[in-house]
């Protein structure tokens, strides 16, 4: 997906990138291991997550130490 020309991942893709499930993401952004991702105005009253390549630069490298890969 497309956003103001900056490819960006929904959080069904960037579940599948870091090969993690969604209630494990969700869980990790509500505890603070990873950063808040940006949010993207989708319709008139819904705002979805956004995951861009500046996001996965620090928090990728943060889950693959926390499972020691």
């Amino acid at each position: 997906m497309k956003i103001d020309g900056l490819e960006v991942d929904t959080m069904k893709e960037a579940c599948a990138r870091l090969k993690i499930s969604r209630a494990t993401m969700l869980r990790y952004l509500a505890d603070g291991f990873f950063s808040k991702p940006r949010l993207h105005k989708q319709g008139r009253d819904k705002k979805v997550r956004v995951f861009d390549e500046g996001w996965y630069g620090s928090n990728e490298r943060k889950l693959k130490e926390s499972q020691g890969d």
